[in-house]
C-alpha cells in the first residue's frame, strides 16, 4: 500500500510539474525562453540582512549555471507544493490523496486548470 501511494503521489507531482511548466506558463519545454530579469533590490532586500550581504547573495546566484538555477528552483517549487499539500491534508483529513492534490492544484493554478488535470475529482 505504501509503495502504491508513493508511486501515485510521485505521478501526481510529475503531473503538477508538467502542468506548471507547459500549460500555465505557455511554454514549450523544448524551446528556449526569453525571461526578463525582475529583481529589484529596493523591493526584495530582507530587513535582517545588510545590503552588502544581500548583494553578495545575488552575486552568487548570478554565478550559478542555468542548470544549477533550475535545480534550486525545482527544489523551491517542490517545497511550496509539499507545504500546500500538508496544509490541505491538515484542513481536510477526510479527503483522498488525489482530492488533496487537486485542491493544491486549484489553490496554486486556479480551479479551471485543476479541473482539466483532475476531472475525476469534485470541486466544491
Amino acid at each position: 500500500m505504501a509503495r502504491s501511494l508513493n508511486a501515485a503521489t510521485t505521478e501526481s507531482m510529475k503531473t503538477l510539474t508538467l502542468m506548471s511548466t507547459v500549460m500555465l506558463q505557455g511554454m514549450d519545454p523544448q524551446e528556449p525562453q526569453d525571461v526578463t530579469p525582475w529583481y529589484n533590490p529596493r523591493m526584495s532586500a530582507p530587513r535582517d540582512t545588510s545590503p552588502e550581504a544581500d548583494e553578495r547573495y545575488f552575486e552568487l546566484l548570478r554565478e550559478r549555471t542555468p542548470r544549477e538555477k533550475a535545480i534550486i528552483l525545482a527544489g523551491l517549487v517542490s517545497s511550496v507544493r509539499k507545504l500546500a499539500l500538508a496544509g490541505e491534508r491538515d484542513a481536510h483529513p477526510e479527503l483522498s490523496e488525489r482530492a488533496l492534490e487537486a485542491r493544491v492544484a486549484a489553490r496554486l493554478y486556479g480551479e479551471n486548470v485543476a479541473r482539466r488535470f483532475f476531472p475525476d475529482v469534485r470541486f466544491e
